[in-house]
């Protein structure tokens, strides 16, 4: 019995370019001052990045479902106690933009869990995320050293901060922009294809694979994100569907100042997945 045909679909989470911070690969990035409040001086103390919400957010989504076990616990890709309720082979595009929980409560693919209790959901997504930034400075104002106004993604890739794209506060809109993650490492270090966050509600982790599922960086193409929630999901006899939606609002993108809190480049982060069941 196909699971969408209960009602019942994953549309998870996604661990995108630098969800996972490439200055580690076991970090959680502070949230940004609400865009507009903050000074130089207050971003000055955010050189290593924080999160905040994009204008513009493109994933693309293969596949997803419920585990009993973290699929990639070994580093490698074992899908053998998954069902995926999900299945794209085209990749399914969805903009996570402004904010918005979008439900993605039918779609292609997928069966019906049989009854139990998973702790691990899991997706794989592309290794691309279509973006575009925009973060004020001094509510508009001058400060510092011509810092101010809003900073926009200019299209550009960034003249020191590996991947993403830069800042720029002379432009009336942001340019959209692609980032691609090929390591969750630094971008001149060695091949670091895991990574792990904390994030609201539970715990992702994430592996970089390539076209056959291996875990690759000069070959990368998807990311296989599992996420456990602090509450696992039961699925029982008076389960007729789970909407699991998803929201990047001060998450989903990375802001990098200047070492004079300047807006340096904005990459990609994370968005966090919400589970409601139905009965």
């Amino acid at each position: 019995m196909k699971f969408l045909h209960k009602a019942l679909a994953l549309a998870a989470f996604a661990i995108t370019a630098s969800a996972l911070p490439k200055q580690s690969n076991a970090q959680t990035m502070p949230v940004c001052p609400t865009s507009g409040t903050a000074t130089q001086a207050d971003m000055a103390n955010y050189l290593e990045g924080c999160r905040g919400t994009p204008d513009r957010y493109v994933i693309s989504i293969y596949e997803m479902g419920l585990c009993t076990a973290n699929p990639i616990a070994s580093g490698s890709y074992d899908p053998s106690s998954c069902v995926p309720t999900l299945i794209s082979s085209g990749g399914q595009s969805v903009n996570l933009a402004g904010g918005a929980s979008i439900n993605l409560s039918s779609g292609p693919g997928g069966e019906r869990p049989e009854n139990g209790t998973y702790p691990y959901a899991y997706i794989h997504i592309s290794n691309t995320f279509g973006l575009n930034g925009s973060y004020e400075l001094c509510g508009g104002n001058a400060c510092g050293d011509g810092g101010g106004g809003t900073w926009y993604s200019d299209g550009q890739d960034p003249d020191v901060a590996p991947g993403g794209d830069n800042a720029d506060n002379t432009l009336a809109a942001g340019v959209d922009f692609v980032d691609v993650l090929t390591t969750f490492g630094p971008s001149n270090g060695p091949c670091t294809t895991t990574a792990y966050e904390n994030v609201g509600g539970g715990r992702l982790d994430a592996l970089l694979v390539d076209t056959d599922l291996t875990p690759s960086c000069t070959g990368a193409a998807k990311i296989i994100g599992s996420f456990s929630p602090s509450t696992p999901i039961t699925i029982d006899d008076t389960v007729t569907g789970m909407d699991v939606g998803f929201t990047v609002t001060n998450n989903g993108m990375t802001i990098s100042p200047a070492n004079d809190g300047t807006i340096m480049s904005f990459l990609s982060g994370p968005f966090n997945p919400i589970f409601t069941i139905l009965n």
